[in-house]
């Protein structure tokens, strides 16, 4: 079983294909264990393609990719266990020293069963179709987070097509001071922590700036708390389907920000009927920021 990373690169041009990484396990001191990382280095990027591959049972992070360019198609993600952080199937990030942000295209992947969360994005751009992103066997973990860096406001982008997120542990898909478009896309089984949360979706206001999210075809339903809320952000909704949530849509006034929920028109609502949608103004704790 390797130690430290599976496979690293800095600074280079990298394709993988059909290739199988699994059990990473971290140094003693705790840090590492990622299946693979791609990182940025002297502002230069990392090239990298992974395709028909499957990565498994690594630490921290199954994907790690840090300022740099990467394409995956066809790959499975899964069983990520805790490292010294988190236990991420997929982490984006931007560089830190440099504020280069990642860009990522993720094709027909599925990132399963992993310990925190599937997919994170940090302050980088990020396109992905047919993506599923479950937990087949109950693990406690969120499905996909767009978030903003801390650091600096710079807003992650995300654009999630003809995908599908089950059965995802307090969020389905959140958008945190960030920007995304979602379409043809299935949300459903978002289960709470036992306390409070699960969402299916989740637009939230950021450190000063605000998020934007346009759903146009989503199908999000039975989310135990809400189908779609939205904190202090904006959130457009056309075509989609909101149903047999605990609330299909809320909205909150979050941060100083006044929430702003667009009906774009076609949508439905309800639980085994088709029922005009209406905004619940209830009083909801968002989701927090992901940390590094």
């Amino acid at each position: 079983m390797p130690r430290d990373s599976g496979i690293v690169a800095f600074r280079s041009n990298v394709t993988i294909d059909a290739v199988w990484v699994h059990d990473t396990r971290p140094l003693n001191d705790g840090t590492t264990g990622t299946g693979m990382a791609f990182h940025s280095l002297d502002v230069q990027p990392s090239i990298a393609s992974v395709g028909r591959s499957l990565v498994s049972h690594a630490h921290s992070a199954g994907i790690h990719v840090v300022g740099s360019v990467l394409d995956v198609a066809h790959t499975v993600v899964r069983d990520t266990q805790v490292g010294l952080w988190a236990g991420r199937g997929i982490e984006i990030s931007e560089d830190l020293a440099t504020l280069a942000p990642s860009v990522v295209t993720l094709t027909r992947t599925s990132v399963l069963d992993n310990a925190e969360s599937g997919v994170v994005l940090f302050a980088s751009q990020a396109e992905m179709s047919a993506l599923r992103v479950a937990n087949d066997v109950g693990s406690p973990a969120q499905g996909l987070v767009a978030q903003q860096s801390i650091e600096n406001g710079q807003h992650a982008e995300l654009t999630l097509r003809d995908s599908h997120v089950d059965d995802s542990w307090r969020f389905g898909v959140v958008v945190l001071g960030s920007d995304a478009t979602i379409s043809g896309t299935r949300v459903v089984r978002t289960r709470t922590d036992g306390a409070e949360f699960g969402d299916g979706v989740s637009v939230v206001s950021g450190y000063s700036t605000p998020s934007t999210a346009a759903l146009e075809r989503v199908h999000v339903a039975e989310n135990d708390r809400a189908g779609l809320s939205v904190f202090g952000a904006h959130a457009d909704i056309a075509g989609s389907n909101f149903m047999c949530n605990g609330f299909d849509l809320a909205g909150v006034d979050d941060g100083g920000q006044a929430f702003e929920l667009v009906d774009r028109g076609m949508n439905m609502c309800g639980c085994d009927t088709n029922d005009v949608c209406r905004v619940a103004a209830v009083a909801l704790t968002p989701p927090t920021p992901v940390e590094r």
